[in-house]
């Protein structure tokens, strides 16, 4: 799974222009003084940053690759439901994502290596 971070790439970018476009948006509703909306944005930041760490050690093992992977879809999929929830709209290009079960089969791995100590290949 050498290749697995940069599958990431897409998500990731997806996960950085909806935080931008969000907060171009946000900047002129009064909405951008409401709590939980700028708790909104802090986390979605939180998400990114996360990834993008986790993505600088992508390639050191199979384990830290499936790491970085979910952690971009998991800031994609924030980032769509904050422009959908604060805006009312989805931005035209959504991350390309892998199919729910791929993405289950990750986590079941990950949770498999954590849990029984089993292997990543």
């Amino acid at each position: 799974m050498p290749h697995t971070h940069s599958h990431s790439q897409p998500d990731l970018a997806y996960a950085r222009n909806t935080l931008t476009a969000l907060v171009e948006y946000l900047r002129t509703q009064p909405s951008r003084n409401d709590a939980l909306v700028i708790a909104s944005i802090g986390e979605l930041q939180v998400r990114i940053n996360a990834a993008e760490s986790l993505q600088q050690r992508a390639g050191t093992s199979a384990t830290a690759a499936i790491e970085a992977r979910l952690a971009a879809v998991e800031a994609a999929r924030l980032g769509s439901e904050l422009q959908r929830r604060l805006t009312g709209n989805d931005l035209p290009h959504q991350p390309a994502g892998e199919p729910e079960p791929l993405l289950f089969e990750q986590q079941r791995k990950l949770g498999d290596h954590y849990l029984n100590a089993v292997a990543i290949s």
